[in-house]
């Protein structure tokens, strides 16, 4: 249910029944794409779920920025993911372009149709003004990240004459 509520809304359904108990376990009914759906997301490199891209981010993207330039700034290898497999191989560089990904872009031309609940849910929460209004980032430059210094120059070779 997390992946479907998380990363691709359009394959759940929640059918509710009257009896919130029987519904939290069985009131799920999941669209059959939703394997291949799953199969796609997981080929994809270092990506912010759309949840996060679409109905959180927009609302403090300035602040998320920051939060990812210091996340950014550090020297690592791995990410180590709430969700999916994990570890996974990247680093400072990697980090930066999902998060760019994320803040830059809209979340269809990422997840495409897959996301397409997230945005009715997105409209109608602005609407009822249950959410902040989306910011645009005042600052829309590339996350800046790590980059290990330059290797030290070879030694210098002193020959010697007899």
């Amino acid at each position: 249910v997390l992946f479907g509520l998380l990363f691709n809304p359009a394959t759940v359904e929640f059918q509710f029944s009257g009896n919130i108990l029987k519904d939290l376990l069985d009131g799920f009914k999941w669209d059959p794409t939703w394997v291949k759906a799953f199969d796609q997301l997981c080929a994809k490199p270092l990506f912010v779920p759309p949840i996060l891209q679409v109905l959180a981010f927009p609302r403090r993207r300035d602040e998320v920025k920051r939060w990812a330039e210091g996340v950014a700034a550090w020297d690592f290898e791995r990410v180590i993911p709430a969700h999916l497999d994990a570890p996974i191989a990247a680093g400072p560089r990697e980090f930066a372009a999902a998060m760019d990904a994320a803040l830059n872009t809209d979340g269809f031309s990422v997840f495409g149709p897959d996301i397409e609940s997230l945005e009715v849910i997105e409209k109608l929460s602005r609407d009822l003004k249950s959410l902040e209004e989306p910011t645009p980032l005042s600052n829309p430059s590339p996350i800046k990240y790590y980059q290990p210094p330059p290797p030290p120059p070879p030694p210098a070779v002193v020959e010697e004459f007899l």
